[in-house]
């Protein structure tokens, strides 16, 4: 990794997250699965997939707006509305599974922290590398 420029590294990365996100979610639905509820394994399933929507929606999202080529009035817009737009659908869709009694509360929480869990481990992780990085150039 000691070759790679900024950029690249920043990319790989941004990789690094959402594959870790994906993993930590498909360990939280198969560790869900077992409990023999259909309600509490729909609820970490829901609440994982909109975490990682919001990931990928997040990365995508601020690398158009950080680009150079970037309005600085426009992305102000942009940003409002899609950060509204996505918390009304988000809303209404959890308000519709909630009324119907589909969704466990906490086991929802427990999946919309897949995304705090992924960044909490992918943080760690470079933080290592980086240390390890400057114990080598020190030495």
């Amino acid at each position: 990794m000691a070759n790679l420029n900024e950029a690249d590294r920043v990319e790989a990365a941004g990789r690094g997250l959402v594959r870790l996100s994906v993993w930590i979610y498909l360990l939280s639905v198969a560790l869900s699965a077992p409990l023999l509820d259909f309600y509490a394994t729909f609820s970490v399933a829901l609440g994982g997939a909109i975490a990682l929507f919001n990931l990928a929606f997040l990365e995508r999202f601020l690398s158009m707006i950080l680009s150079d080529t970037a309005n600085p009035g426009a992305a102000r817009v942009m940003a409002s509305f899609s950060f509204y737009a996505r918390f009304g659908l988000i809303a209404a869709g959890l308000s519709f599974f909630m009324i119907a009694g589909w969704v466990n509360a906490p086991a929802l929480l427990a999946g919309l922290s897949v995304g705090v869990i992924a960044i909490f481990f992918r943080f760690i992780t470079v933080i290592r590398l980086l240390r390890k990085e400057s114990y080598e150039r020190a030495y």
